[in-house]
């Protein structure tokens, strides 16, 4: 590439911020660079590419040469790839600027507006530019911080720059503006160009928990950095928040796996020779799916955890053997499916191969052979694009750029495999799991097929036998009989025996019957076996699909759907027939995109209690359909509130008492299912309200959940009973917060010097010196007091919403060691600050009135006087405008309570009788302030 010309151009200054941490264009000579660009010549010089990082929009993509020291803008446009669709030619895409400097030793990051992160080596330390990259000229722009501790990122949302001081503890968020500036020296003085100037647009502190303000030193905070969220922790927690970087707002947490050492955040190696690498991963299209991997060049061992970024739960785990070589991980197939994890490593002779990972279970995998096929023996690098259209790979090689479609088809075929082979290891399992896709997307299209030419007034022709050739050892037998309306289905299963000349037969084996139908005349329209053996049945009751059990070998019923006409025509049916048109069906089944509908909940819970007497015996088959759905944990996290909520309105009482058992089972099984009691903490009022029996069982089960990282008896200088947060929180600086924070960190050292004063003079026991023995539970009340973090005006102000624990009405509770704990960490964050302050501001309106009114002109000028009981009428509206609020948010129970009619006369008298004085300048009679009470 030529280079046109180097300009000298006038010094642009920028303000630093007060505290020296800013961005500044970089004061060089050389800071602008002019380029001809010529996309015949080879990019970085021919030079090898070594790294390759994209934009967040997925429509940018910058590449770095280590050896060539540049870096090379290449815009990636879908409409350059709707002929490609396979993803094996590639397209070779062209670049459209240029950036390079002696000292460029590394590539972070890019945003959507072309800013390029950079990593610049110096004597002293690395540092960090920001370069913006133009066709015509780059503008470098300096930021102060080490990149070895440090890390930065471009907000998606607004193309603000976000950057993490680690040992400072703080962030701060920059934005760009425009300024005009001479930069030519020309006859014409008006003659001008605009250029960009970097802005400090806010400033974050990290502050962490009470139990380490005595400390002089914070322990090292950990965190990922995506352009949309913050993941934040400390070493030492296994806890990992959640911020949103638009708004800085504090989200949501989830729970690290302590033994998965690598994945932590803030895990260092001790030993210098040895390197601690971690990535993070978040689905690019529909934000639900995170993922983080980590390994330590120590021992090699890769590991993944999966959490969805819906229920904050953890999906599934893996860990990938030491001599396996696993480059780096992607979440592909997103937009238009359920996805899969998608890794990128060499096989035994070291060519690059690809393998996709179901994102419910990591433990399946298939060989992505296919995608393998499109990557060259030998590659530069290597990036994969999870876009909104179709997923991509970006390949390096011989300093070309070449992109490639992933072929929807290959990852709807591996995905289809993946779930094939779950559902052949679910039937095998002891504990039968239902997920709630578990089947491959021919499912649809078979059932659509199914769906032609029936007619809801004739009936399959039966009896009939069913098998499929993928696994022509299984047999469904369906039988109807009109006379008496009933239906029943058996399975059997070819086996060998030996006869008595000592060769095997095969014979068909009986293995289970299933007759719990409702009975009609007409009930089965059709019937077919599909690969895994599972029989699919369309009847006038729903869409049924039922599997076989192994080893039980018993027949379940997996699955049931109808849609609303469906369901309505059903109920209808036993005593007048309606017709029915399964058009409507067949359109609703096309609009899922190879998905079978979930379940519909409202009809489960209808149908619940169902059931069929045999030999003296109630089998139930929708509870136990329902009790399969929800075995798996994730499924329960996911659907658990909502079945909950549905039946305690609809007054299922074993329903709610099956998902509140369920949440409580699993937390004795495996103590990190501890997120799974929010379904229950959500519904407790309505739960205190209808079943308060289930309360007290959860409240009685849940009240010693040990501590996740209490593994010994520890000591506290705390006193029993003690609540507290493991979470750092981010305040903005020089706001409220921040200034509650300065306030509440002073009372906390005048507190501590008080008490080490009093303790020195009174010669405290030993024990109080070093603490005393506790153990650490968990208070299982998830986000049971929280308020939304969403400001809504009109709402917060007039009519504010409230939370579990304020519409909690069950006297037990605070008997409990959850709630005291709980009361306590309310108390000793905000709640003692809250009431003091009220109490200072109320006693300095009383004596402001009490001077006011009763000091005599002697002592207390005209003027004097009427500033008092000024300021006294304006502090009375304030605490009286806390009365109306209360009223307004729940007027029957405000007026039950006497003593708020008390506390509105408390604040009027003073109101009034200040205003009459000012206006009167005196009052002539008792009888005068009575009346205007």
């Amino acid at each position: 590439m030529e280079k046109e010309m180097e300009m000298e151009v006038p010094l642009i200054i920028v303000e630093p911020n007060d505290e020296n941490i800013g961005i500044n264009l970089q004061r060089s000579s050389r800071g602008f660079e002019n380029y001809y660009l010529n996309n015949n010549l080879p990019p970085h010089n021919s030079k090898k590419i070594t790294k390759i990082v994209c934009s967040s929009d997925t429509n940018y993509v910058v590449t770095f040469s280590e050896e060539d020291k540049s870096i090379h803008g290449w815009p990636i446009h879908d409409d350059d790839f709707e002929d490609e669709k396979e993803g094996k030619s590639g397209k070779e895409i062209r670049y459209n600027s240029r950036f390079q400097k002696e000292e460029l030793s590394d590539l972070l990051m890019v945003s959507n507006d072309r800013y390029v992160l950079v990593r610049i080596s110096k004597k002293e330390q690395d540092e960090f530019r920001i370069v913006k990259l133009d066709e015509k000229e780059n503008e470098i722009f300096y930021v102060k911080g080490n990149p070895a501790y440090d890390q930065g990122t471009f907000i998606s949302s607004n193309n603000d720059f976000f950057i993490i001081y680690k040992k400072e503890l703080e962030a701060y968020v920059y934005h760009t503006s425009q300024v005009i500036v001479n930069k030519r020296e020309t006859n014409n003085e008006y003659n001008r160009d605009i250029t960009t100037i970097w802005q400090i647009k806010s400033k974050y502190k990290f502050v962490f928990p009470q139990q380490f303000w005595q400390k002089e030193i914070r322990p090292p905070i950990g965190f990922f950095l995506t352009p949309e969220k913050l993941f934040l922790t400390y070493k030492g927690s296994n806890i990992l928040s959640q911020w949103d970087l638009s708004t800085m707002t504090f989200e949501k947490q989830y729970l690290l796996e302590l033994n998965k050492r690598n994945i932590h955040p803030a895990a260092k190696v001790d030993d210098d020779i040895f390197e601690l690498k971690q990535t993070m991963v978040v689905d690019g299209s529909k934000k639900n799916i995170m993922a983080i991997h980590g390994y330590s060049t120590f021992n090699y061992e890769h590991q993944i955890l999966v959490y969805s970024m819906v229920t904050e739960f953890k999906i599934s785990s893996y860990t990938i053997p030491s001599e396996n070589s696993t480059s780096n991980i992607s979440i592909v197939g997103t937009s238009k499916n359920d996805g899969g994890l998608l890794i990128y490593g060499f096989n035994a002779e070291g060519k690059p191969e690809y393998f996709l990972h179901d994102l419910n279970d990591l433990d399946f995998c298939e060989n992505a052979e296919t995608i393998s096929s499109i990557i060259p023996d030998q590659v530069d690098a290597q990036l994969v694009v999870n876009k909104e259209l179709s997923d991509k790979i970006v390949i390096a090689k011989d300093s070309k750029l070449i992109v490639h479609n992933i072929s929807e088809e290959e990852l709807k075929m591996l995905r289809d495999k993946l779930k094939l082979k779950k559902l052949k290891k679910d039937q095998s399992d002891k504990d039968f799991k239902y997920y709630p896709y578990p089947y491959p997307s021919s499912i649809v299209k078979t059932i659509l097929e199914m769906l032609e030419g029936l007619d809801w007034n004739r009936s399959a022709d039966l009896p009939e036998e069913y098998t499929c050739k993928e696994l022509d050892s299984i047999k469904w037998s369906v039988n109807h009989w009109k006379k008496t309306g009933k239906t029943a289905i058996k399975v059997s299963e070819l086996i060998y025996v030996d006869n008595e000349s000592g060769k095997k037969l095969c014979e068909w084996k009986e293995l289970d019957e299933f007759k719990y139908f409702p009975p009609r005349e007409i009930f089965v329209f059709a019937c077919k076996c599909i690969e895994n053996g599972d029989l699919i049945m369309i009847t006038k009751q729903g869409i049924r699909i039922f599997t076989i059990i192994q080893p039980s070998k018993k027949i379940k019923m997996r699955y049931f759907w109808d849609n609303d006409r469906w369901r309505e025509i059903w109920k209808s049916s036993k005593k007048l027939e309606k017709p029915f048109d399964f058009d409507q069906v067949k359109v609703e089944l096309s609009r899922r995109r190879n998905k079978l509908p979930p379940l519909d909940i409202t009809r489960l819970i209808e149908l619940y209690e169902t059931f069929y007497v045999e030999n003296n015996y109630r089998i139930w088959p929708f509870k136990d359909l329902l009790r399969n759905y929800l075995q798996d944990t994730t499924t329960l996290a996911k659907y658990g509130k909502k079945i909950l909520y549905k039946a305690i309105d609809a007054k299922k009482g074993n329903i709610v008492e099956l998902i509140c058992n369920m949440c409580l089972n699993f937390l004795e099984k495996d103590s990190d299912n501890f997120y799974l009691l929010r379904i229950i903490v959500k519904c407790l009022p309505k739960l205190q309200q209808n079943y308060p029996d289930i309360v007290a069982e959860f409240m009685a089960k849940s009240s010693m959940i040990l501590d996740h990282q209490c593994f010994i008896v520890t000591n506290s200088e705390y006193t029993l009973i003690h609540g507290y947060s493991r979470d750092v929180m981010i305040y903005e600086k020089n706001t409220f917060w921040d200034h509650y924070h300065q306030i509440q960190f002073f009372y906390y050292k005048i507190y501590n010097i008080i008490k080490n004063v009093i303790e020195t003079i009174s010669g405290g026991e030993e024990e109080e010196k070093f603490g005393i023995p506790v153990v650490v539970f968990l208070i299982p009340l998830y986000k049971f007091s929280s308020f939304s973090t969403n400001f809504d005006l009109y709402h917060d102000i007039y009519k504010p919403k409230s939370n579990a624990f304020v519409d909690m009405h069950y006297p037990a509770f605070y008997k409990e060691w959850n709630a005291e704990a709980l009361l306590n960490f309310k108390w000793h964050t905000y709640g003692k600050y809250y009431y003091y302050t009220h109490w200072i501001w109320f006693l300095i309106y009383l004596l402001m009135f009490s001077i006011g009114t009763t000091a005599s002109s002697s002592v207390l000028s005209t003027g004097m006087r009427n500033i008092l009981l000024s300021a006294s009428i304006i502090i009375g509206f304030v605490f009286f405008s806390f009365e109306i609020r209360d009223f307004f948010w729940r007027p029957r129970k405000y007026l039950k309570n006497f003593w708020n009619l008390f506390d509105c006369g408390a604040y009027l008298f003073p109101i009034v009788t200040s205003m009459y004085w000012l206006k009167y300048e005196y009052l002539n009679h008792m009888v005068d302030i009575l009346l205007l009470c």
